[in-house]
């Protein structure tokens, strides 16, 4: 009696961890499965949204466009940390900036010119000295953060592994066409620069584009003799 009552407890338990394991499978695969619709609906969006053609008719994101700085430490080469600036142009050209601090505090520095573009949901750049290129897989993490993983490189890496992020470089207030100031006139750029830079002298007004959009460039001398640009939009009057 006893060894019915087990063999029936067996069946009973086996049936249920089945069940429970069929059960499971079931809700991991419908996880899987949204987490790739997400994917998916994420590279249209980013296909569709910000992908852009240099006139050369390479591919660039448009949230890759701007300065941007870094840092790491042993990751390219080991006892040597490196900082870069880098600024991404709209037609993909790029320049690079590194200033390299070894363990005695050595500090040298380098910089590089190249272009850039996306192929295949990956990044590529190559410089105009040696004409090799290299490959990254990227990730926007935000507006302001790249984080890139090496995928194929011409250098010799002391980490393999290389990751590193590019943190977007925000200028302050009109000092930049992304953060130029909005006015209605020319008089209200004057009445700007009077009350933001006190004693200094418009020594050039420039008319610019950028992104389609018309811009002011006033330089100013401060009182140190230093000229500094300040942009305006003014595209809500500009040609009406």
């Amino acid at each position: 009696m006893n060894e019915f009552r087990i063999e029936i407890y067996l069946k009973f338990t086996a049936v249920f961890i089945r069940n429970l394991f069929v059960s499971l499978i079931n809700s991991y695969m419908k996880s899987i499965y949204f987490i790739a619709l997400i994917v998916l609906a994420n590279l249209t969006l980013s296909c569709s949204t910000y992908l852009a053609k240099t006139p050369d008719g390479k591919k660039i994101d448009k949230r890759l466009v701007g300065s941007w700085k870094g840092t790491e430490t042993n990751q390219q080469e080991f006892g040597v940390k490196k900082d870069w600036v880098v600024t991404r142009n709209e037609d993909g050209t790029y320049s690079i900036k590194f200033t390299s601090t070894d363990n005695e505090n050595n500090v040298s520095e380098t910089q590089y010119d190249g272009i850039w573009w996306i192929e295949k949901g990956d990044f590529y750049e190559m410089d105009l000295i040696n004409k090799k290129t290299d490959v990254y897989e990227y990730l926007v993490e935000n507006e302001n953060q790249v984080k890139f993983r090496i995928k194929s490189i011409v250098m010799e890496m002391n980490n393999e592994a290389y990751i590193f992020v590019d943190t977007r470089i925000i200028a302050p207030e009109g000092m930049s066409f992304e953060n130029a100031i909005k006015v209605n006139s020319v008089g209200e750029e004057y009445e700007y620069i009077k009350k933001k830079c006190e004693g200094c002298q418009v020594v050039m007004q420039a008319l610019s584009e950028h992104n389609k959009k018309p811009f002011d460039i006033l330089t100013v001398k401060n009182a140190k003799g230093e000229q500094i640009n300040y942009y305006f939009d003014i595209s809500s009057f500009f040609g009406k």
